[in-house]
């Protein structure tokens, strides 16, 4: 994690709010970029400023900052009124902002794909094929974006008036995504060879979001989302028994609809998400009831075949399941966020205060064979997972403040100003983090990344080599030689990197 160090006044890590223009002691302050970590040596110099700088200031008083990486991430350099990676030398005559940049050593690539405001992603916003080439759903200023192995960008897709939500390979290294298109909120189905042509396209009817898909092991395509009044899908039609209800439709591997099942009754459904074994069984959970998704009912329930109900697991309290996988032995793995008390499929879980980050393994029935929170007293969420062949678990969420994840306890980065006249602000941005579970659930490794601004993690995948592909936004800050505080804007980044690396 970034930590900072003093120089008799403050030195503070910013997040992207601007200074009040309110006289204030001399004082510098850093923020600091990129997914890589370090801290900040300032010393003061004590002859001055002598010939370092002599063109800016003459020999008045100056301060000499230093960026250290911490093992396992590299120090960039510095932005705005220092560039490089040598010594930082300024005047230590009134507020100064700097900005530094630490990367990820471990990182096989670290790719900007463009600004995280432009599409919205998911748990499943990112899938690699057998070769290692990388899907992504949301791939920045793009709708649908293929890579090589390399992190290399093959093509993208701009415009269509279309907003991919999740994206998956089938055997044939085809690219299946879906989301919603036009204004009209209409669900939309696409198939891409490997070059990006279409193959096939759906829109179901009526107002409609597709927010999951997955591939059983002969090609079906298994399509999860809301809708309200009645959907179309082919020959299938359905109708809501009020409010938003879920859908999720079997279709073929040439685009023609099988099936079609609906879930929920008179209040909304929300987040739908989806899983299939490869086989026969297909999961699905959903949010049901409820003003919002963290005020309904969690409900995670299994078909085996699709159509027939096989078990519900219940889950009691407020919960939200956010992401499912499944297990080469057919087992179900969920992840999510919950608040106060739990019971997951009868294993209770208390929250350590706000929402808490939650994962728990199904067997082949529904039953818990474990389920783990971790947390701190503030917000933290799995945003999404991914199981490898042996079984291990990547973990990529969201967390505020402090958490703990097995015996390592992770900090995200605090922001502290006081002003000359004793106004001041403390509070905490959030910052991503990654864990890697056995197939026991026990935690193997915990590592938490970001800059000074907001992370928000989308989406993890297991590639070869024990090496996961992340998706995320993440708040790049900038500063100018006379800036009263930073601007910022969000990156989409698209990283590879070791699982359990440092």
């Amino acid at each position: 994690m970034k930590r900072v160090a003093s120089l008799g006044v403050l030195l503070a890590l910013a997040a992207g709010c601007a200074a009040p223009r309110a006289p204030s002691a001399p004082e510098v302050v850093v923020v600091m970029n990129g997914i890589g970590s370090g801290e900040m040596k300032i010393s003061m110099l004590k002859e001055g400023c002598g010939l370092d700088c002599l063109d800016v200031m003459g020999k008045g008083a100056a301060v000499r900052i230093v960026g250290h990486p911490h093992p396992g991430s590299r120090f960039d350099g510095f932005s705005g009124p220092c560039t490089g990676r040598m010594p930082c030398v300024l005047p230590f005559d009134r507020l100064r902002w700097v900005a530094a940049s630490f990367s990820d050593a471990a990182a096989r690539y670290d790719r900007t794909l463009g600004d995280g405001h432009v599409m919205a992603s998911s748990p499943r916003a990112v899938a690699l094929d057998k070769g290692g080439g990388v899907a992504v759903a949301g791939a920045g200023d793009a709708w649908l974006g293929r890579f090589d192995r390399e992190g290399q960008k093959a093509w993208d897709l701009v415009g269509e008036d279309m907003m991919a939500k999740a994206v998956v390979f089938d055997a044939a290294s085809d690219i299946v995504a879906v989301g919603l298109k036009g204004k009209g909120f209409r669900a939309r189905i696409e198939k891409r060879g490997a070059s990006g042509g279409p193959l096939w396209a759906l829109d179901f009817g009526g107002e409609s979001v597709a927010t999951d898909v997955a591939v059983d092991a002969a090609g079906d395509i298994f399509v999860a989302g809301t809708f309200a009044g009645v959907l179309k899908a082919g020959n299938q039609t359905l109708k809501s028994a009020g409010g938003h209800d879920v859908f999720v439709v079997r279709i073929s591997p040439e685009g023609k609809p099988i099936e079609a099942l609906r879930l929920g009754g008179p209040t909304d459904e929300r987040a739908p998400r989806i899983a299939t074994d490869g086989s026969s069984a297909v999961h699905v959970a959903y949010v049901a009831g409820g003003v919002d998704a963290d005020s309904g009912a969690a409900r995670v329930v299994s078909f085996a075949p699709f159509g027939r109900q096989a078990w519900e697991a219940p889950i009691e309290g407020k919960a939200c399941v956010d992401v499912l996988r499944t297990t080469t032995g057919g087992e179900l793995v969920v992840g999510g966020r919950f608040v106060g008390g739990i019971k997951l499929a009868g294993k209770a879980l208390q929250s350590k205060g706000g929402d808490d980050a939650v994962v728990a393994k199904l067997d082949r029935n529904g039953a818990a064979l474990w389920a783990k929170s971790f947390g701190g007293t503030k917000n933290e969420e799995v945003r999404a997972l991914d199981v490898d062949p042996s079984g291990r678990i990547a973990l990529f969420g969201t967390f505020e403040a402090e958490m703990v994840v097995g015996g390592t306890t992770l900090t995200a980065k605090r922001i502290r100003r006081t002003w000359q006249d004793g106004t001041s602000f403390d509070w905490s941005t959030l910052d991503a983090w990654l864990s890697v579970l056995s197939p026991e659930g026990e935690v193997r490794s915990a590592k938490a990344f970001g800059g000074s601004g907001t992370d928000f993690a989308h989406a993890v995948a297991w590639a070869e080599g024990g090496d996961v592909v992340l998706l995320f936004d993440q708040e790049v800050l900038g500063v100018g030689a006379e800036s009263w505080g930073p601007t910022s804007h969000l990156e989409r980044r698209l990283v590879r990197r070791p699982a359990e690396a440092p």
